[in-house]
């Protein structure tokens, strides 16, 4: 019988990784479909000769939704997983979070302008 370490979890049906449960629970949050997030692992896979990590896949998700959210409302949410996701792995997220400010501020400015 195997047991389960205690880094390995279930999500969506899946065993994962701690790791991959992260990026799953990430691309969740921004209604990401789970495809879009495997399909950013092959891809960067392929272009780096070896298996991308679950971090490396759904840091490039946010990236594309981050440059394709036309506004700051938008983007400052995404800048906030981002930074969220980076605080989750142990990893410097505060230039990101400051990036969500930033946005928060424009998103403001922005309203106030109208």
């Amino acid at each position: 019988m195997h047991s389960l370490q205690s880094a390995d979890s279930f999500r969506k049906g899946r065993l994962c990784t701690e790791e991959e449960t992260r990026a799953i629970d990430v691309c969740s949050r921004m209604a990401v479909p789970l495809e879009r997030l495997w399909g950013a692992r092959e891809l960067l896979s392929k272009a780096w000769g070896r298996q991308a990590s679950a971090a490396d896949a759904a840091w490039r998700v946010l990236n594309e939704i981050v440059v394709t959210t036309l506004n700051y409302h938008g983007r400052g949410m995404v800048h906030f997983q981002m930074a969220r996701f980076l605080s989750e792995e142990g990893r410097d997220h505060l230039q990101v979070a400051r990036q969500c400010r930033q946005m928060r501020l424009a998103d403001w400015k922005h309203a106030a302008d109208l």
